[in-house]
């Protein structure tokens, strides 16, 4: 039954996987969106690295889990419209939100009733000095982070870095949670009329589905040997 157990985990992790893959190509055209990715281990390293066992082991499958988000640039696409605004190098925009302040790379900005700067789910984006609010007038945003109306400088971005990218997390609604530091001039520069795309490869993705799919085929045939084998054991050695 060894070989059962092992091939049904097999299962699991692809599945997983496919879920993971076509969450991915969902958002292959949304704004500012971070891939996702998932690390496959040996089952029995999972359980010697619970124990802390050093014997030899035998194979008894896979287990899926959640790897680091993929922080990786996306794409920059020319929109003209002077509140959107992308990032380029590692630097994220800072947002207030019910649950504290989160990173993303959405910059499909817009104004409140209260003319401040918010995100398209309507949370506040963060200047140094707090949530940004524009008087009337021309917008102009330096690469440097600057925000300007006619001649007059009214805030700057508080542009942030993750202090530890394997402890970044997705918490919905294209924002990122996690520790994270100021970001230096030399860590982002703000691009103005711009919009960053998603940074789901497609190629990539669909190679993915096609290794998911004939992994998933390779264990079904495994399955398939276990019972036959099973049932030689049930009918012939039986007999003996």
């Amino acid at each position: 039954m060894r070989g059962v157990y092992a091939a049904s985990s097999v299962f699991l992790a692809c599945l997983n996987y496919q879920a993971l893959i076509a969450k991915n190509l969902a958002n292959a055209s949304t704004p500012g969106y971070r891939a996702e990715r998932l690390e496959l281990r040996s089952f029995e390293e999972l359980l010697l690295g619970l124990s802390g066992d050093s014997a030899d082991a035998v194979g008894l499958g896979v287990s899926s889990r959640a790897a680091p988000v993929d922080l990786s640039q996306g794409p920059l696409k020319e929109t003209d419209r002077p509140l959107d605004l992308a990032v380029e190098g590692q630097a994220f925009f800072t947002v207030q939100t019910p649950q504290g302040i989160r990173l993303t790379r959405d910059g499909t900005f817009g104004l409140s009733a209260a003319r401040e700067l918010v995100t398209s789910e309507g949370y506040l984006v963060l200047g140094t000095n707090g949530p940004i609010v524009l008087p009337e007038g021309e917008v102009t945003v330096t690469e440097a982070g600057d925000v300007l109306v006619g001649d007059q400088a009214v805030a700057q971005l508080a542009l942030a870095v993750p202090a530890d990218e394997a402890a970044v997390e997705k918490v919905g609604g294209n924002l990122l949670a996690g520790p994270w530091r100021a970001a230096t001039p030399e860590e982002g520069r703000v691009l103005q009329g711009y919009i960053e795309g998603s940074n789901v490869d497609l190629s990539d993705a669909v190679v993915q589905m096609m290794a998911v799919y004939r992994t998933y085929e390779a264990a079904q045939r495994v399955v398939l040997a276990q019972s036959q084998a099973m049932d030689a054991a049930a009918n012939e050695l039986g007999r003996v």
